[in-house]
């Protein structure tokens, strides 16, 4: 909080308001003035009459708010990514960043130790989220009165750590949300990504009941013509469900053909990765 303060205070000093003015009579200046300064946490709805006698967009103060936090972020994601084909360094990093963590005991640093392990996951079999690290997810995510780009990718990044079960309950406590409709607007192809990997989640976990949750609000919110990745995706992990639901023909038939359609569209490492997706399933069925 003493970071949000201090960033409300300088949009609200670069626009020459004072504290008085900023609480538009509705509140004590000196409650505003311990915000500022890291001392107290005002209610949400006094933090957006405040934002709004400053003239700031919430969405503009969220942004400022988690500059730092994504400017990190977007750091360890590029070391992920240089190094994600190397998972003994992967997970050397984890150990790295948990150990920094229990030593620190700082956010921040279990939220970049439960990224890395997300990256890991994908890595190496039999690797899931710890107990704390469940916990801690979930109390951040949802202690967070307003979500933006970064809770959203958080949360996306989570689905290779999270148990089916964790993930569609987390979902569901995503989308009632109150500002959730704000946020599908505002990020609909990260939400979209964290509903199809639900979707995927779900399916390799034979948990078809919770499938039918992911398939079923992904149709009522449909991609638009320009999300086209995400309808061939779509398309392939409804291939999956047919397939595993006893359906092989068809299912195994649309599998393929999402996986043409990537090829003709030149999208050769995503077919890839597909196509040894349907290998792998073959063999294991």
């Amino acid at each position: 909080m003493e970071n949000l303060g201090r960033i409300f205070k300088s949009f609200r000093e670069a626009r020459h308001i004072s504290l008085t003015e900023a609480t538009g009579g509705e509140f004590s200046k000196s409650m505003l003035s311990r915000f500022e300064n890291g001392q107290s946490e005002p209610s949400a709805q006094k933090l957006f009459t405040a934002l709004e006698n400053i003239h700031t967009d919430v969405k503009e103060f969220t942004l400022a708010a988690h500059g730092h936090q994504k400017n990190s972020e977007q750091q360890l994601i590029d070391t992920l990514q240089e190094q994600s084909d190397n998972p003994d360094f992967i997970e050397a990093f984890y150990l790295e960043k948990q150990a920094l963590y229990q030593k620190s005991r700082k956010k921040e640093d279990m939220i970049e130790a439960i990224i890395v392990k997300g990256f890991l996951c994908a890595l190496k079999d039999g690797v899931t989220a710890s107990t704390e690290e469940s916990n801690f997810l979930h109390n951040y995510l949802f202690s967070v009165d307003i979500w933006g780009l970064y809770e959203l990718k958080l949360f996306a990044f989570c689905t290779t750590i999270l148990s089916s079960k964790l993930y569609t309950q987390y979902t569901k406590e995503m989308v009632n949300r109150k500002d959730f409709l704000g946020l599908f607007e505002s990020n609909r192809y990260t939400i979209h990504t964290i509903f199809i990997n639900g979707f995927f989640l779900a399916i390799e976990s034979r948990h078809f009941a919770e499938a039918t949750f992911f398939e079923n609000w992904i149709k009522a919110h449909f991609y638009k013509e320009n999300e086209a990745y995400l309808r061939i995706v779509f398309k392939f992990a409804q291939g999956e469900l047919l397939f595993l639901q006893g359906n092989k023909e068809n299912g195994l038939k649309q599998m393929k053909q999402a996986v043409h359609i990537l090829q003709l569209l030149d999208c050769q490492t995503s077919a890839e990765y597909y196509q040894n997706g349907i290998e792998k399933l073959l063999k294991e069925n």
